[in-house]
């Protein structure tokens, strides 16, 4: 028994080359991650971050994004999960837009969003293959910024240390 999964990240949506704009070539690259993962006919497709190059994507990179990640998810379920460079509102945003404003809700939803790390708001999930013989989970981690931490750390020499304590506590708090 096995089960497939597709790995895409770093799109970089909105990148720029000084005052030139990369869309045929960003447009180019996303069909040809649909058309492989088409090919590959997986049972989950996780994108690991940074979907935009900045915390305000455009609204065309917004377009595109959610129109890259509902093709996907017409393949399989998707699940998407915050890098560095994304945030919680943007991606909500782009929750919201994939609902279809709101107006699709549970299972219809085939493209999920992992931007929380606090340990009661991680996204914990099981997907089912497709010959259901099997179950993928997935449990998601944003990316979580050191300053997140900092404002309860006593001693500054011991920043690093108690940053990775807290970070193996959040990975580990959901035991399978």
């Amino acid at each position: 028994m096995t089960g497939r999964v597709f790995h895409t990240s770093d799109w970089h949506l909105g990148r720029q080359i000084g005052r030139y704009r990369r869309d045929t070539e960003v447009d180019a690259v996303l069909d040809e991650i649909i058309d492989i993962a088409a090919d590959f006919a997986p049972d989950l497709i996780v994108h690991s971050g940074d979907l935009f190059d900045s915390s305000r994507p455009s609204l065309d990179d917004l377009r595109r994004a959610a129109q890259a990640l509902r093709r996907l998810g017409e393949i399989a379920p998707v699940v998407v999960v915050a890098g560095n460079h994304d945030t919680t509102y943007v991606l909500a945003f782009l929750k919201f837009m994939l609902s279809d404003m709101g107006t699709r809700e549970g299972d219809e939803v085939r493209v999920r969003f992992a931007t929380d790390a606090r340990p009661d708001g991680l996204l914990v999930a099981e997907y089912p293959t497709k010959g259901e013989e099997l179950t993928l989970r997935i449990g998601a981690l944003p990316y979580l910024h050191p300053n997140r931490f900092t404002y309860d750390f006593a001693d500054p020499g011991m920043t690093t240390a108690a940053y990775t304590e807290r970070i193996r506590i959040v990975q580990v708090w959901r035991s399978w």
